[in-house]
C-alpha cells in the first residue's frame, strides 16, 4: 500500500467510526437515558403527563399536527389575507378617485 493511500484511508475510517459512535450515543441517550430521567425527575414526569393529557406531540417540528395550533395558524393566515385584501381594495378605490389609470396602479 502506498503512503498516500494509507494516509487517506485511516482518517476516513476514523471519521466513519466517529459518525457511528455519535449515532450510538444519541440512540442510547434518547432511547434509554432520557426515558429513565423522565421516570426519576418529578418535574419532567409532570411535563410528560400534561402533554399526554392535552394530546400534544413534543416531537412535532411546527406543531401543525396539534389541532389547536393548526387552527390558530389558519385563523391568523385568514386574518392577514383579509386585511391585505381590504388594504388593496382601499388603495384601488383611492387611485380611482384620483383618476390614476388602471395600468399604472400597483397590484
Amino acid at each position: 500500500m502506498s503512503r498516500s493511500a494509507a494516509m487517506t484511508s485511516r482518517p476516513r475510517r476514523h471519521a466513519w467510526l466517529r459518525l457511528v459512535g455519535c449515532a450510538l450515543a444519541l440512540w442510547g441517550f434518547f432511547g434509554f437515558v432520557g426515558p429513565w430521567m423522565v421516570s426519576v425527575i418529578p418535574a419532567w414526569r409532570q411535563y410528560c403527563e400534561v402533554q399526554e393529557a392535552h394530546g400534544l406531540n413534543s416531537g412535532a417540528i411546527f406543531y401543525t399536527d396539534v389541532p389547536v395550533s393548526l387552527e390558530a395558524e389558519r385563523a391568523n393566515r385568514a386574518a392577514v389575507e383579509a386585511a391585505m385584501s381590504r388594504r388593496r381594495a382601499a388603495a384601488r378605490k383611492g387611485a380611482d378617485a384620483q383618476g390614476v389609470p388602471h395600468e399604472v396602479r400597483a397590484p
